[in-house]
């Protein structure tokens, strides 16, 4: 493995859970949820605007670099390492030259 990837797996030395979201019920149209999956990350709270799905500037509280790319949506369910869920509104996804290396999720 290469310095620089070592030196990046070194900054992600907590855990998140994360859980896709498979669907709505029918009643209620509450979301449903796939099995929990586990991400090495690194969770740092600080605020910052950043721009929602829909466009809108929104601030973020929170920020967690994912090592990997699960493929979040802003559907998703995250539980930080205090055990909180915060709401999603903004993912980034940066490659290298192997491809997608890595998210960054902004939380509100």
């Amino acid at each position: 493995m290469a310095t620089i990837e070592r030196e990046f797996l070194e900054l992600m030395h907590q855990e998140i859970s994360y859980e896709k979201m498979t669907g709505r019920e029918p009643i209620g149209g509450d979301p449903s949820f796939g099995p929990v999956q586990k991400a090495r990350a690194r969770v740092v709270e600080h605020q910052r605007l950043v721009v929602d799905p829909e466009g809108q500037e929104r601030m973020s509280h929170t920020t967690a670099w994912i090592f990997g790319t699960p493929g979040l949506t802003v559907d998703d369910r995250v539980t930080l390492p205090d055990g909180s869920q915060p709401f999603i509104i903004n993912i980034e996804r940066f490659p290298d030259e192997k491809g997608l290396h890595h998210e960054k999720i902004a939380f509100a």
